[in-house]
């Protein structure tokens, strides 16, 4: 996920299934808000990202 992110904004489904039959199906929303980091926050992150791609 990447900033920013809005209050109550869906980001995929929990589904929990036994033995074929569903138990749990529900949305995965964003209960808080994120906003977007200033420019040296974002150059960080990326950076950051950058060295765990290297070595994952």
């Amino acid at each position: 996920m990447e900033a920013p992110v809005a209050v109550g904004q869906e980001y995929g489904r929990l589904l929990v299934s036994l033995d074929g039959k569903v138990i749990v199906d529900e949305a995965l929303v964003a209960l808080e808000p994120v906003p977007e980091g200033g420019f040296f926050k974002r150059l960080l992150d990326m950076i950051k990202l950058f060295f765990i791609g290297l070595f994952s």
